[in-house]
């Protein structure tokens, strides 16, 4: 159910004009939202939050 619902959003985020310097979406098929599915892929979402600003 994920996917669809996802594909849904991002769809909303492009039209209001979020591009990919403030928006990304990832997929982790077999993966739960428990502490260990999160300690393994952690750094992704705090890498592009304290990231410096990419150029458009």
């Amino acid at each position: 159910m994920y996917p669809e619902i996802q594909k849904r959003i991002d769809s909303v985020m492009v039209n209001k004009g979020v591009n990919s310097h403030s928006w990304i979406t990832r997929y982790f098929p077999g993966e739960n939202h428990s502490e260990l599915a999160w300690s393994k892929r952690l750094r992704i979402p705090l890498e592009f939050l304290l990231s410096s600003p990419a150029q458009p």
